[in-house]
């Protein structure tokens, strides 16, 4: 699975996609594209960083002003969006102890 993000005048998307074939006997992955959420008072906020967790089935979304947009990865709902920092997030890594991540 390859997920990306991007975010132009008319709003955010996340677009979640199957590379290559699938495994055989398991079904294709459908591909999802689903509406990002990008707070009023944060105009010009945008995603900067994104880690999957394999074992949560988790995308982990992070913008330059410090939210983090949780999303499932097979449904491609948002599952929770709240801002975690007050300070610009440039760069996450995975956080192997808790499968979530650090930044």
């Amino acid at each position: 699975v390859f997920a990306f993000s991007v975010r132009n005048q008319t709003g955010g998307k996340l677009h979640i996609i199957e590379v290559g074939a699938p495994a055989e006997g398991n079904a294709n992955f459908a591909k999802k594209t689903v509406d990002v959420f990008f707070p009023a008072e944060a105009p010009n906020d945008f995603p900067v960083a994104m880690q999957a967790s394999k074992e949560h089935g988790l995308i982990y979304m992070i913008t330059k002003y410090g939210y983090i947009h949780l999303y499932d990865i097979e449904s491609g709902t948002c599952i929770y969006m709240n801002r975690i920092s007050g300070d610009t997030i440039f760069v996450t890594a995975p956080h192997e102890a808790s499968n979530g991540i650090i930044g």
